[in-house]
């Protein structure tokens, strides 16, 4: 085990009275005894809260809280006591961080790993020993010679005792023995290959658990003095990164009564990669950066030196170098402990597996094994499994990777593969792979939430506090359960009515449609955060949308899609004339009309937006001609002008806009989209 120690005096209020140290009382405790209670979220930070009793000893006292994270930023703890009638009791002495690793503990696992190589081992070896004895047994039937001439007799003499029937008896043995032994020698091969097959896999399931894993992990040491024995309720609150959340939001727009009115309702998408697991927690939202909201910004001292000079130098007035901004200053506090932690993880983070050398004798006599018994009928079966699993070990790691690149559909296809891996195996080996079968389930489920949910996550906005400097906080009243498993999961914040006007709004010049626009009255203390917008009208899906930050008392603008029930139509006629006699010049004449039907039941308010050329020099004069209906709105400086139009049910209306563009012969217009858009 290795441990990283970082360790601070805390300093708290206490009456400072004299404590007597005796004995140190040094306790362990489990995370367990101290649950989360609250976390507060920052954008991409939180602060955790723990809370439990202690039973304190008179005199001095150890207590260590174990296995809490190792994300855990070591100068953000706080301690609180609860019961300030005790405070004058106790003292807090110091606070000690240490860093942690140590292996997973396979114990019962590895055990049984290790029986079921040893049986797999004796099986093994009883087969091929059976099949050796088999390969003697067929040398010896096949060494056996008839009628041969003995020695010291010559041919006609020594066959003519022969009896046929003894001998065609004796051929008929060796032949029936020899294919006696060669049948019990195929089916020994084939068992043999399911042993190598069998070790096999027990030799992968032994190593996979004698290859211990690191777990890193860190611990809280508290030293107290206390003048009397007492049980001590404690606060434990400490930062940790990998915690992140997001604002969104889904808009209904109600406009079947007199008034509309907009249901804005808020969540906040949070994403839990502590490696603690939080349940029944309540939970807070925060958009400032945890690292600068304690600092408020300072000016320095500014002063004027003088100083003695030549005469070849030129007199100066110089100021001493200036602090950094605020921004600036905030940037290199936060700089600072980003650091550490990365070179803490270097330093501290070693090999995730160790070389097993416990399997080496194993893995000889698999080789040993492969040596006595060369025929390839012997092998099939296992150079199946050693390629299934190396296919499984590959599909694992592919499966990993694609998760963490955001590669969803890949990480779904390879947490299959790792499934139908498993669900091959023989049902005594099924069960040593649980681990990796909920691992993979796990992932598949995560993979296929963030896919659903991919557009939502591509369009996520991180939370920031207003240039103004005030914050955002949200605090949420229900309990939540959030898994460290890096999905994102949705926490209800609020639901807000807000009043909307409605009306519509055109751009003929670039389309023939005209959009639903609602215009919100926002008027709630609490500023909404920038973040993606799912658009219900009247309970129909329209479609997503960026809601930008709203102050209080700013209104603010929903486009809720195009209507086909309000229909606009532009056309346009121009006219060309050669003027001049020496000078000439082209005359050209715009006439602009926009027909718009309301073929709704009810009144509408329209918007018509149109644009007349602007030009950029003296070589082309622009004349704005009749207007059938003076402009609502209009900004010359670009040439755009907002008509609006009240039309009643099933009326249309027509605006007319004439404009004469003039220009020589020798000048050829070129129009360009450029500057303000409206």
């Amino acid at each position: 085990m290795m441990k990283n120690h970082f360790s601070f005096n805390l300093f708290l209020l206490f009456v400072c009275s004299p404590f007597f140290v005796s004995q140190v009382n040094s306790q362990e405790i489990s995370n367990f005894a101290f649950p989360i209670a609250k976390v507060h979220f920052y954008s991409s930070q939180a602060d955790i809260e723990r809370s439990g009793i202690v039973q304190i000893s008179k005199g001095r006292n150890s207590i260590e809280i174990k296995d809490l994270t190792s994300k855990l930023e070591d100068n953000s703890i706080r301690i609180i006591v609860k019961n300030k009638s005790q405070e004058d009791k106790i003292k807090i002495l110091s606070l000690e961080v240490e860093s942690n690793q140590s292996e997973e503990n396979y114990e019962n696992e590895i055990r049984e790993s290790d029986d079921l190589v040893k049986s797999s081992q004796f099986k093994l070896k009883k087969l091929t020993d059976e099949y050796l004895s088999l390969q003697e047994e067929e040398k010896t039937i096949q060494s056996i010679q008839f009628a041969k001439i003995p020695e010291g007799k010559n041919k006609n003499s020594a066959t003519s005792n022969i009896n046929l029937n003894q001998w065609g008896s004796n051929l008929d043995f060796v032949q029936n023995a020899l294919k006696e032994n060669h049948t019990k020698s195929i089916k020994l091969l084939d068992e043999i290959d399911t042993a190598r097959s069998e070790l096999n896999l027990a030799l992968f399931i032994s190593n996979k658990y004698n290859s211990r894993r690191s777990r890193y992990s860190k611990s809280l040491k508290i030293e107290i003095d206390s003048k009397e024995s007492l049980q001590l309720p404690l606060t434990i609150i400490y930062r940790t990164s990998g915690a992140s959340w997001y604002p969104v939001y889904t808009a209904k727009l109600l406009d079947d009564k007199v008034s509309p009115t907009l249901k804005l309702v808020s969540y906040a998408l949070v994403k839990n990669e502590t490696g603690e697991d939080w349940f029944n927690i309540k939970s807070s939202f925060s958009a400032t950066d945890p690292n600068e909201s304690a600092i408020l910004p300072t000016l320095k001292q500014w002063k004027i030196e003088s100083r003695l000079i030549t005469k070849n130098e030129k007199t100066s007035l110089k100021k001493r170098a200036e602090s950094p901004s605020p921004s600036q200053a905030l940037q290199t506090y936060n700089d600072s402990p980003e650091l550490e932690a990365d070179e803490y993880q270097k330093v501290a983070k070693p090999r995730s597996k160790i070389l097993n050398n416990k399997s080496l004798p194993s893995q000889e006599f698999y080789s040993n094994n492969l040596a006595q018994v060369k025929d390839k009928r012997a092998n099939r079966k296992s150079e199946q499994t050693q390629e299934a699993l190396d296919n499984f070990q590959s599909n694992i790691m592919n499966r990993d990777q694609t998760l963490s690149e955001g590669r969803y559909e890949d990480a779904i296809k390879y947490s299959n593969e790792v499934l139908q891996n498993i669900d091959s195996l023989n049902p005594k080996f099924k069960k040593h792979f649980k681990e990796e079968q909920i691992a993979s389930e796990n992932i598949k489920r995560q993979a296929l939430e963030m896919q659903e949910n991919k557009d939502l996550i591509s369009k996520l906005i991180q939370p920031k506090s207003s240039k103004r400097g005030y914050d955002f906080y949200y605090e949420v009243n229900s309990t939540e359960k959030i898994p460290s498993d890096s999905a994102y999961r949705k926490i209800f914040l609020s639901e807000k009515s807000l009043s909307a006007d409605l009306y519509f709004e055109a751009n003929p010049v670039m389309q023939n449609l005209s959009f639903l626009i609602g215009k919100i009255s926002y008027k709630d203390s609490n500023p909404i955060l920038e973040g993606p917008l799912s658009i219900f009208h009247n309970f129909d899906y329209l479609g997503e949308s960026i809601l930008n930050n709203v102050s209080n008392n700013q209104p603010f603008k929903l486009n809720l899609g195009a209507d086909d029930d309000i229909q606009v139509t532009r056309s346009i006629e121009k006219f060309r004339e050669l003027t001049g006699i020496i000078n000439k010049s082209y005359n050209n004449n715009f006439n602009v009309s926009i027909k718009v039907k309301n073929r709704k039941k009810i009144p509408v308010v329209i918007d018509i937006f149109e644009r007349i050329p602007v030009p950029s020099n003296d070589l082309v004069n622009v004349e704005i001609g009749k207007m059938n209906l003076q402009p609502f709105e209009v900004d010359k400086s670009y040439g755009l002008y907002k008509f609006r139009l009240n039309l009643p049910p099933n009326k249309e209306d027509i605006i007319k806009i004439e404009y004469n563009l003039n220009h020589s012969t020798e000048i050829q217009p070129s129009f360009n989209e450029t500057g303000k858009e409206w």
